[in-house]
Formats: structure tokens, sequence, C-alpha cells
């Protein structure tokens, strides 16, 4: 997924966000950086999420990037 968020923006502007309690790495990442040189709020959720229990943890963690994006006056670009 990091991998992903990488290609999508300009070469070493990702930066991520804190992480929350029981939200692993591989399933979630949240951040800022740059696209174009305009900056961004981006998310990259994996697709094979099998695991409703984190559902909440999840969609906290998007919001909270949704909040940062509102704050900043950036877009918000989603991954997944």
């Amino acid at each position: 997924m990091r991998d992903r968020v990488d290609f999508l923006l300009d070469p070493g502007t990702f930066v991520p966000s804190a992480r929350m309690a029981g939200v692993p790495d591989d399933l979630l990442i949240v951040g800022r950086g740059r696209l174009q040189g305009r900056p961004v709020q981006v998310f990259s959720l994996e697709d094979d999420l099998a695991d409703a229990r984190r559902a909440g943890a999840y969609s906290e963690m998007i919001g909270v990037c949704m909040d940062a994006a509102l704050r900043m006056g950036v877009p918000v670009v989603g991954l997944v």
C-alpha cells in the first residue's frame, strides 16, 4: 500500500499521520503529501478487509484525514 502512495505523490513528500491503536500499517495508511506540487491529504485502504471489528477504527482514521484536509483547505485522495 505504501508503494501506491509513494507512486502517486511527488517523491519524498509523504508524511504519515499518527497511528491509531488497533489499525495495522498494512491495512490503512493516512498522511499528507504533494501531488504535482499541490498539498493533499491521502489515505490508502487495503481492499481485502475481512475484519469488520476494525471498521470503526478505519473510519475514524479516514475521518481524521478528511478533517485535516478541511482545516487546511486541500483535497483528499483516497486509494482503495
